[in-house]
């Protein structure tokens, strides 16, 4: 198992002190969508074999219930629940009867390919996530300035 380090994150935050608590919130959850949108959903949507309609099942959202947290989830939604069956595969199914209705093999391509995404997600937070907060906060200094 690789170990991680991350650095930098305590003068992000030093340099976010002064901010109210729900602006600091929304921050972090934008940065932290764009980084899961970059670094899983993207190439999930590119790599998985499937139609447009299973690709657009892919998705990044934030729990709208727990507005005290940044934390943002990307993978398969509920409007594509039938990937995990072919992603996971099923056990051997049977009828009442006892007739064999077999079951499906599951391919494995999700996991590969979010784990092999790990080291540049922890590269983008150690080099470019302080960098992104701040051309958010730029940006949102700007809409209140309008």
């Amino acid at each position: 198992m690789e170990t991680f380090k991350f650095e930098g994150l305590d003068d992000v935050m030093k340099a976010l002190e002064g901010l109210d608590d729900r602006i600091v919130i929304n921050l972090f959850q934008s940065v932290n969508r764009k980084a899961v949108q970059e670094y899983v959903t993207k190439p999930l949507r590119s790599a998985l074999p499937y139609s447009q309609k299973s690709k657009k099942g892919i998705i990044t959202i934030t729990d709208r219930k727990d507005r005290d947290n940044a934390a943002v989830w990307g993978g398969v939604s509920s409007d594509s629940y039938w990937l995990r069956f072919t992603e996971k595969g099923t056990k051997i199914r049977k009828t009442k009867k006892g007739y064999n209705r077999g079951a499906v093999v599951g391919a494995n391509r999700v996991a590969p390919i979010v784990d092999g995404q790990v080291s540049e997600l922890i590269k983008f937070v150690n080099e470019e996530y302080g960098e992104t907060i701040n051309s958010f906060l730029e940006k949102r200094i700007k809409k209140l300035k309008k």
